[in-house]
C-alpha cells in the first residue's frame, strides 16, 4: 500500500512538472495563432479593398488597402518573431 501511494505522489510531481514546462510554450503557440488570424483578417480587407477599387474605381478603396498593407505587415512580421522563439525553445527542449 505504501509503494502505490509512493507510485502515485511521484506520478503527481511529474505530471506537475511536465505542465508547468509546456505551459509557458501553450502561450507563444497562441500568440503566434493571433498573428495569423490577424494576417488572415487583414488579406481579407486588402482584398475587398482591391475589389472595390476595381469595380467602382473610387480611390477610396486604395486607401483601405493600403492602411490595411501596413497591419499586414505588422502582424506578419509578429509572427515571424514568434515562430523564431518557438523554434528555439523546441531546439532548447530536445537537447
Amino acid at each position: 500500500m505504501v509503494l502505490f501511494a509512493l507510485l502515485a505522489l511521484m506520478l503527481a510531481a511529474v505530471f506537475s512538472y511536465l505542465i508547468g514546462s509546456i505551459r509557458p510554450d501553450l502561450d507563444r503557440y497562441r500568440e503566434s495563432d493571433r498573428s495569423l488570424d490577424l494576417a488572415h483578417a487583414a488579406m481579407i480587407d486588402q482584398e475587398t479593398g482591391l475589389r472595390g477599387f476595381l469595380l467602382m474605381h473610387d480611390p477610396a478603396f486604395l486607401e483601405l488597402a493600403k492602411r490595411v498593407h501596413d497591419c499586414l505587415g505588422r502582424a506578419l512580421s509578429t509572427f515571424v518573431v514568434d515562430a523564431a522563439k518557438i523554434k528555439a525553445a523546441d531546439l532548447r527542449i530536445q537537447r
